[in-house]
C-alpha cells in the first residue's frame, strides 16, 4: 500500500504502521509564504520511501541493533536556492549571502529505536551548485508567474 503527502520532511511525515511505501513532495518558497526574498528562498524535493527497501548506500551507514528497530530508505531529488538580502541589486553586496543553488540526488535511510527512544536519519547525495543548478531560471520563472519583480544579480552567483 502506498501513501502520499505534500509538505512535510520525509523522516517526520512517515508512520509505517500499515504502510510499505510512501511518496513526498517537499514545497518552500518564502516569497508566497512571508513575501520576501531573503537568504533562504525557495526548495522543493520529491522523494519516494520504501519499508521493502534494503541495503542502499544510506542504509549501510545505521544498521539495526535491537529487536523491534524499524529502518526505512529511499531515494529523491531536490533543489534549494539562497540569494542575499535585497534581490533588487545586480552587484555583488559585500558581507552578504551570494546567490546560489543546488540540484541534488539523494539516498536516505531512517532507523527508529522504540526500546532508545531513538531515531537517527541520514543522508547520501551527489548533484550540481552554480549555473547547472537552474536557481536563476527557476527563481525568474516563479517570479513572473506570480507577477513579482524579477530578480537580479543572479550573475554572481556561486560557480
Amino acid at each position: 500500500m502506498s501513501t502520499f503527502s505534500f509538505g512535510q520532511r520525509t523522516e517526520t511525515a512517515l508512520n509505517f504502521d500499515d504502510n510499505t511505501s510512501h511518496f513526498t513532495i517537499e514545497f518552500e518558497n518564502d516569497i508566497l509564504f512571508f513575501q520576501t526574498d531573503h537568504y533562504y528562498t525557495a526548495g522543493v524535493a520529491f522523494s519516494y520511501t520504501n519499508k521493502k527497501l534494503k541495503n542502499t548506500p544510506a542504509q549501510l551507514i545505521s544498521r539495526p541493533k535491537n529487536q523491534g528497530d524499524v529502518t526505512f530508505s529511499g531515494f529523491g531529488i531536490e533543489h534549494r536556492m539562497f540569494t542575499p538580502s535585497s534581490i533588487f541589486n545586480p552587484n555583488r553586496i559585500s558581507n552578504d549571502r551570494p546567490y546560489s543553488a543546488y540540484l541534488m540526488l539523494t539516498n536516505f535511510s531512517v532507523l527508529v529505536s522504540p526500546i532508545q527512544h531513538l531515531k537517527i536519519s541520514n543522508e547520501i547525495g551527489i548533484g550540481v551548485i552554480g549555473p547547472a543548478a537552474l536557481g536563476e531560471e527557476i527563481q525568474t520563472g516563479v517570479h513572473n508567474l506570480i507577477d513579482y519583480e524579477v530578480p537580479f544579480g543572479w550573475d554572481n552567483q556561486i560557480r
